[in-house]
């Protein structure tokens, strides 16, 4: 198995109130940080205006290649609080071959981190190249605030064996590290096999 981190890139819709910067929404959030780290300060925020609005950004789509491999899990991690008391969830999804189930953020009025995972997936390039997430803002009473400093992807995906994958002489290729000094890696085949 292998993992990519991938981060917003491009903002698709911007309808949460904060920052009055709209089509940059995402440079707010694209801290090149991971947990536990803070990020730079700037985020997005959703008020009394934005019940139900939503944020939706394309992610870093033309940088990550799994090589004909199938992405089995993803998690986002979302750095976010809440302001002035008590609202309900951030609705948080992906898109990945198609919008996911929802996940549901709550924050607290402390900056934290929350991973959101989605898991036993079966998605390809084709999926990751349109990879989005979208952030749907809850029931906010004024003058309560959500928001959201950091958000990045983190998948994971299958990895082809590399190098000699057969049985040799009954013991498990993936128990040889090399055959007579040469590193399985380097071996594509025994006598043909």
């Amino acid at each position: 198995m292998a993992t990519a981190i991938i981060r917003p890139t491009a903002d698709v819709t911007n309808e949460w109130t904060s920052p009055a910067d709209p089509g940059n929404h995402h440079n707010y959030i694209d801290d090149v940080v991971v947990v536990p780290n803070a990020g730079d300060g700037a985020f997005i925020g959703a008020n009394k205006d934005d019940d139900g609005d939503i944020e939706v950004f394309d992610m870093d789509n033309d940088t990550q290649d799994v090589d004909g491999n199938s992405i089995s899990t993803i998690v986002i991690y979302v750095r976010a609080r809440e302001q002035g008391g008590t609202t309900t969830n951030i609705i948080v999804n992906v898109n990945l071959g198609g919008w996911l189930a929802n996940r549901y953020l709550n924050p607290t009025l402390s900056w934290e981190w929350y991973p959101l995972a989605w898991g036993s997936l079966n998605c390809d390039q084709t999926d990751l190249d349109n990879l989005q997430i979208k952030f749907t803002a809850g029931t906010i009473v004024d003058p309560q605030f959500q928001e959201i400093d950091v958000a990045y992807c983190v998948i994971t995906y299958d990895q082809v064996a590399v190098g000699y994958t057969h049985d040799f002489l009954g013991i498990p290729a993936a128990n040889i590290d090399n055959i007579m000094g040469i590193p399985t890696a380097n071996i594509d085949n025994i006598c043909g096999l």
